[in-house]
């Protein structure tokens, strides 16, 4: 497999080219949408892009760095606690608030409403 890396120091990669310049390295992009920075480190992702993945309004990213690559991968989130779990803290909050009850958060607080909804 040949080497991106070619003799003059040119770097290349199918929509990529990257030269330097006087100490500066210089980017070349062919058949990409560039997009702008923003001043609250916002990007817009091109429409195309937005088709192509389907994504949608809200949509939640992992953003991760790879060599010097910014990865976005769209993620979904599952809830913690099912609707039937969530009307249970309510009662049991409501309940609870004259003589309250003390659960640590996490594993002790989860088997705690996964007993009582049973």
């Amino acid at each position: 497999m040949d080497s991106p890396l070619k003799p003059d120091g040119i770097v290349r990669n199918s929509n990529l080219t990257y030269f330097p310049t006087n100490d500066i390295l210089c980017l070349e992009v062919r058949d990409m949408t560039v997009t702008k920075l923003k001043a609250k480190n916002q990007l817009t992702i091109p429409s195309a892009i937005v088709k192509r993945l389907h994504l949608k309004p809200d949509e939640l990213f992992a953003v991760d760095v790879e060599d010097n690559f910014i990865k976005l991968i769209p993620v979904k989130l599952e809830p913690r606690y099912t609707a039937e779990e969530l009307k249970a803290i309510d009662k049991t909050v409501a309940q609870e608030k004259t003589g309250a009850k003390t659960l640590k958060p996490g594993k002790e607080f989860s088997r705690y409403i996964k007993k009582i909804t049973k």
